[in-house]
């Protein structure tokens, strides 16, 4: 199955498009089998392909994986391979990685360990040659806050925050639904506002002026 990041798979989109049937045989594939070998997590797995060689592009497309609760798996070349560690430590922190090299060859390699240890035992080698795929585990997700709206926006302002600085804090919390979060964010604002002005649902006095408006109100002389 060599046509996973493959210029190939541009052959096979032609082929299905010109109604040329298409059938795959099982064969090698350097990503999935040092996936299957390398014992992190296989529930749930991203494959990003190469990791862009400039450093710029690299640390943006690893930022937007930060957060994805999946193993991640990429291609690397080997001169880039000190690079692309590095940069997977600075944003995504100290996790397990493993890096595969040289899959089904004669001097293939598994290296496990946190990215530090691999990051060291690179610097430490005269040259690193072959093919290579670098994997790291799943981010962890944090615990959910299930607090009430109103105590998560109290306890922001108890740490310093203005009011609405606290609100926008809470809206925008990283460890919950983000919907939940704004329909919590209306109702908190709505009962501010019955607070001060009044719920005329129970028997409060609204300072809501219902009155239809003109488009051109007489001023008075």
């Amino acid at each position: 199955m060599p046509l996973i990041w493959d210029p190939g798979s541009r052959l096979v989109h032609s082929a299905v498009a010109a109604g040329v049937p298409v059938q795959p045989v099982p064969g090698p594939s350097a990503a999935l089998a040092a996936l299957s070998a390398s014992g992190l997590p296989t529930d749930s797995f991203h494959f990003a392909g190469f990791l862009p060689s400039k450093p710029g592009q690299r640390v943006h497309a690893l930022e937007a994986l930060r957060d994805e609760t999946s193993t991640l798996f990429f291609h690397e070349a080997p001169h880039r391979l000190l690079e692309a560690l590095t940069d997977i430590q600075a944003v995504l922190g100290e996790r397990d990685v493993v890096v595969a090299r040289e899959i089904t060859k004669v001097h293939e390699e598994f290296v496990h360990g946190a990215v530090g240890e691999i990051l060291a035992s690179v610097v430490g080698r005269e040259a690193v040659k072959g093919e290579i795929t670098i994997l790291v585990t799943k981010a962890i997700r944090p615990n959910a806050d299930n607090r009430p709206i109103e105590e998560a926006v109290e306890a922001q302002m108890r740490a310093g925050k203005s009011r609405m600085e606290a609100m926008k804090a809470v809206l925008i919390k990283p460890d919950t639904v983000v919907g939940w979060y704004r329909a919590g964010f209306c109702w908190y604002r709505r009962r501010r506002f019955r607070r001060r002005c009044g719920d005329p649902d129970q028997g409060g006095d609204s300072r809501l002026d219902s009155s239809p408006r003109t488009a051109n109100p007489t001023r008075g002389t």
